[in-house]
């Protein structure tokens, strides 16, 4: 039976909001991973907001020192008006209120932000499962998180 190894503690912060993410490395619950995941390792996240749990089973991967954040989870979450829509791999909505719109476009590697669109290296994120994986350093860029 796997179990977690010692996990550490890393903050995201903003003005509104504040998390705590306890991580630990492969699970026994990650045993079978998705066919996009399968070279990657599994981490389990807690998320609270305002040390309220949110979950405790956020699975995110480890990806050459960063980690893959399933951006329909976290947001639906964190109650941000952000969607993923699997049919056309886009996700679309807007950031804590709907004068801060939000368009993330992976086939085109551009994402839509209050201040304009960005180019980003698409082939950072990955589709697992129905839900758009993205490096938490790029969603320090989008998003009002800190990791």
């Amino acid at each position: 039976m796997a179990h977690l190894n010692d996990g550490f503690l890393m903050f995201w912060r903003t003005a509104l909001l504040s998390l705590l993410v306890l991580f630990g490395g492969v699970c026994a619950q990650a045993a079978a991973k998705p066919p996009g995941a399968a070279s990657l390792n599994t981490l389990l996240f807690e998320v609270q907001l305002d040390k309220l749990p949110l979950t405790d089973s956020l699975a995110a991967f480890e990806n050459n020192k960063d980690f893959l954040v399933p951006l329909g989870e976290l947001t639906r979450l964190l109650t941000l008006g952000i969607t993923i829509d699997p049919s056309t791999h886009v996700a679309s909505g807007f950031i804590l209120s709907e004068d801060r719109g939000f368009r993330l476009d992976p086939a085109s590697g551009q994402v839509t932000l209050k201040d304009g669109n960005r180019s980003f290296d698409a082939s950072l994120l990955r589709w697992i499962d129905d839900d758009l994986y993205v490096p938490s350093k790029l969603l320090e860029q989008w998003l009002p998180l800190d990791f």
